[in-house]
């Protein structure tokens, strides 16, 4: 009998973990799903500046950090200049990198380029 509580308990284990699995990977993925069906509905115009993100750069304590212009967030960090824009390629493959200073004024955003990494 204690074998076959303990063949039961092991079946709803595992079924248990293959659900929370699932799960997890359901969700993980849904994002990227979602992203490639909006960038298949969108026209090569709109296609190309939804992939643009636009960077500022700092030096802060050696090290060359990469975030976002617009929001803010965190993209890449390096040694050197070389090895930021290589790591920002790894952290955005698909996207075009443009380093520039950004500038919001009554809601439009005015760009100042520098330099641009990937294929405009």
């Amino acid at each position: 009998m204690e074998l076959l509580s303990f063949i039961i308990s092991s079946i709803v284990l595992f079924l248990f973990l293959f659900g929370v699995m699932f799960v997890y990977m359901f969700f993980k993925n849904l994002r990227k799903f979602q992203r490639e069906r909006e960038l298949q509905e969108l026209g090569s115009d709109e296609l190309k500046q939804s992939m643009m993100v636009y960077v500022e750069k700092q030096n802060v304590d050696g090290y060359y950090r990469m975030y976002d212009a617009i929001s803010n967030f965190f993209i890449a960090q390096g040694k050197d200049e070389s090895e930021l824009w290589e790591r920002a390629q790894l952290r955005c493959p698909d996207m075009n990198i443009i380093l520039g200073n950004v500038t919001v004024e009554n809601g439009n955003i005015t760009v100042s380029t520098s330099k641009i990494e990937g294929d405009l």
